[in-house]
């Protein structure tokens, strides 16, 4: 019988991360940005793209988000080089980790990226938006 428990505690402690981790992303604001990022037509945007496409929330909570779906490993920053930078343009860029896609196919929400690309193509785009749009993105 203890046995037994110390089994079912151990699959228990091993699936804690991996519930906590789907209880993050069910939220409505982390899975609709996860889904953002891979509607992205290179599948890293920027924050500034983020932002724009998000007007109902502030920067601050953009950024929390984000913040909270990287320090799970869902998301990871990707930044250019040094080198490949350019004045006034993003360097860093957010992409769903193959844990995150995973986890959005879990949570069968990986089947709405191609709506949401719909979207994406669909929403009018200020200068800035489309010259950020426009740049390279680290490989």
């Amino acid at each position: 019988m203890s046995n037994r428990g110390e089994t079912v505690g151990e699959i228990d402690t091993e699936g804690s991360d991996e519930w906590e981790s789907l209880r993050l992303i069910l939220q409505n604001s982390r899975a609709k940005l996860l889904l953002q990022i891979l509607a992205h037509p290179q599948r890293m945007p920027s924050a500034p793209e983020l932002d724009y496409r998000n007007p109902s929330m502030e920067t601050s909570t953009v950024q929390y988000h984000l913040r909270k779906l990287g320090d799970a490993d869902i998301i990871e920053k990707v930044k250019l080089p040094k080198g490949e930078r350019t004045r006034d343009l993003p360097s860093t860029f957010f992409r769903v980790t193959e844990k995150g896609e995973r986890l959005l196919k879990q949570a069968n929400l990986y089947e709405e990226v191609e709506t949401w690309r719909e979207v994406y193509e669909q929403m009018e785009r200020t200068p800035e938006i489309r010259e950020i749009e426009a740049m390279p993105r680290p490989s």
